[in-house]
């Protein structure tokens, strides 16, 4: 089996502006004390992480009141490729229908079935450092790197390296010597991100995936979002750190939260090629808190 982790490393994860980022206390030392501690503190929103009804509802679940059935089971990767995504309604989008992404064999149970993959066996681990996400060459694994978009179109979402202060010089919240890590807020903006229109997103919502997770730095419109949600799609994943629209994110989360859809946002996919995998993606249970972040993994074979 080979595990892929599409999780950002915390300590030099993007931080959604506004949003305190991650901090880290070396409180004991081995060489004084006999052992290390370290205290650490985050916003739930910073890196990798999911999102609870809670966070845009005031009558809404708690993390640790979310199904935990959503996070975990088979799972759908896509790209969007288009010349101009959300442009009339996604009317640019080249077809690409869900079943014939290239990527690999369906997972466990033959498509979007609810049957867990069995877990046993050697695993192979294929690790993303966040440093390396601006383009490049696909990795281990049949990973699909992004300058490989079609003649005559463009991959939407493509970062470069100047996309992101939060990639150059170690990260947002790089860390210090032993002392409290972390940066000032907004230090580190995200990169923005492409909004998706119901158009755009309707290829890969044609094979009815419970979960979905999108390539590239898009967000959702909310028209996308309701889209998403009325295709019976349980959990739906960004690389995008919100998977509304900066300036207005809240269209998006109400259309999917309020329909019990589990956002899955500040995903790393950039070395995973469209396909069918298993998702492992479980929160944290902090009791009463509106999201977690997570250690997120796709499993294959």
């Amino acid at each position: 089996m080979e595990i892929i982790d599409i999780t950002q490393e915390v300590f030099s994860c993007r931080v959604f502006p506004g949003d305190m980022p991650p901090k880290r206390q070396v409180a004991k030392v081995i060489d004084k004390d006999g052992y290390m501690l370290t205290n650490v503190s985050m916003c739930v929103h910073n890196g990798t992480h999911v999102d609870a009804p809670l966070h845009f509802l005031a009558e809404g679940a708690a993390i640790d009141g979310v199904d935990l059935s959503v996070f975990f089971g088979p799972c759908t990767v896509g790209e969007v490729r288009c010349a101009d995504a959300g442009a009339g309604g996604g009317s640019t989008v080249r077809e690409m229908p869900v079943s014939s992404l290239a990527g690999g064999t369906p997972g466990a149970g033959g498509g979007n079935g609810e049957d867990a993959a069995e877990l046993g066996g050697g695993s192979t681990v294929r690790e993303t450092p966040m440093g390396s996400l601006a383009g490049g060459t696909p990795g281990a694994g049949g990973g699909s790197g992004e300058d490989a978009a079609e003649p005559g179109g463009a991959s939407c979402g493509n970062t470069s390296d100047a996309d992101s202060e939060c990639d150059a010089g170690g990260g947002c919240g790089a860390d210090g010597a032993g002392d409290e890590a972390g940066t000032d807020i907004d230090a580190c903006p995200v990169e923005s991100c492409t909004p998706l229109g119901r158009g755009d997103v309707a290829p890969l919502l044609a094979s009815k995936p419970k979960r979905l997770l999108i390539k590239g730095e898009h967000c959702l419109s909310p028209e996308a979002a309701e889209a998403v949600a009325a295709a019976g799609v349980r959990l739906i994943g960004v690389e995008s750190q919100s998977v509304g629209e900066p300036d207005a994110p809240a269209g998006a989360h109400l259309a999917l939260l309020g329909a019990g859809v589990v956002p899955l946002e500040g995903l790393d996919l950039k070395r995973v090629a469209p396909g069918e995998y298993t998702l492992c993606a479980f929160p944290l249970k902090l009791g009463g808190a509106e999201g977690s972040p997570v250690r997120a993994v796709l499993m294959k074979g």
